[in-house]
């Protein structure tokens, strides 16, 4: 996946009205101030995340001087918002330790930035809280497959009936919002992150290792799943 990574430069206090074709997640270092949207804004300080979906206009203003590290790219398969979305990070500055992270590596290794990307991307999604309460049962949805894909005994039925709702309704929305099947989207966390493990240690692991790692149980059904993804099979895709 390709990112657009920055850091804005000292003493900023304005930042024009702009759009992205991509989603973008601001985490901000430092100032107090606001996020200006088309018809809104969002309010920031020191801590506070705000991911903007695609198309969407905004541009930050402080009355003194911020600071902010953007991270651009698709995350459509885990952000499933209309507009942008606002939290705050954890106790343990996780998500600024990441946001460095993903800052300091963005000329390094593309596997090892994809992964720390992946890692900020999934933190965050545990905090969001969508308004519709049929959109945030899917979203804990999402976020327990982004948390346990790795689990061969992952159970979507299960997950769908614990969310309070009809089975079949609560899958037609899953369907309706990430545009996947939630057998498909668990399907797709697991290729993703086999990919990633074929990118990282390809030399140290097995197909079968990969495999097991990524919570399938079957190495030839991984095999073929992963072909019909990506088009080359897990031993091609290492080599290649």
């Amino acid at each position: 996946m390709q990112y657009s990574i920055s850091k804005t430069d000292e003493g900023v206090c304005r930042y024009p009205l702009h759009t992205h074709p991509h989603t973008e997640i601001m985490y901000y270092l430092r100032g107090e101030g606001v996020l200006r949207l088309d018809g809104g804004q969002i309010p920031f300080s020191t801590g506070t995340v705000i991911i903007v979906p695609p198309g969407v206009l905004h541009g930050s203003q402080a009355p003194g001087s911020f600071q902010n590290i953007s991270v651009g790219g698709d995350f459509s398969h885990l952000f499933h918002i209309a507009s942008p979305c606002a939290l705050k990070d954890n106790e343990a500055c996780e998500g600024r330790m990441l946001a460095e992270a993903i800052f300091r590596n963005r000329y390094g290794s593309e596997e090892y930035l994809d992964a720390l990307c992946r890692a900020y991307a999934c933190l965050l999604l545990q905090s969001i809280r969508p308004q519709d309460e049929t959109a945030q049962a899917v979203q804990e949805i999402i976020a327990t497959l982004s948390r346990s894909f790795s689990d061969a005994e992952t159970d979507v039925t299960a997950l769908l009936r614990q969310s309070g709702y009809a089975e079949d309704y609560i899958r037609a929305r899953f369907r309706e919002i990430t545009g996947l099947t939630p057998v498909s989207f668990l399907t797709r966390l697991r290729l993703d992150h086999a990919r990633a493990l074929l990118d990282i240690y390809g030399k140290e692991l097995s197909v079968a290792e990969v495999s097991e790692r990524c919570g399938f149980e079957d190495a030839a059904y991984f095999s073929r799943r992963f072909k019909r993804a990506f088009g080359f099979s897990p031993m091609q895709y290492h080599k290649k």
